[in-house]
């Protein structure tokens, strides 16, 4: 849902290559032309990861990114 709201689209297509995709190959890139920080890309990408042991390890490890992503994208 992150990536969608950030991106626009969803990460994958709903066809059967695009799940095959989803599931042998690494996440998609989030566009250059969005001009997120690398703090919320790090977010994005961390929670895209195919295997578990390379994504967040905690609710709360999330929850700290999330959060430090909101303080700096808060407008000052």
């Amino acid at each position: 849902m992150l990536w969608e709201m950030l991106v626009g689209t969803p990460p994958f297509g709903g066809t059967l290559d695009a799940l095959i995709a989803r599931v042998s190959k690494a996440p998609p890139e989030i566009p250059m032309e969005l001009e997120l920080p690398p703090q919320v890309r790090l977010l994005v990408t961390t929670c895209m990861q195919r295997r578990p042991d390379h994504r967040y390890s905690s609710v709360e490890d999330l929850l700290d990114a999330l959060n430090e992503c909101i303080h700096l994208m808060r407008p000052s």
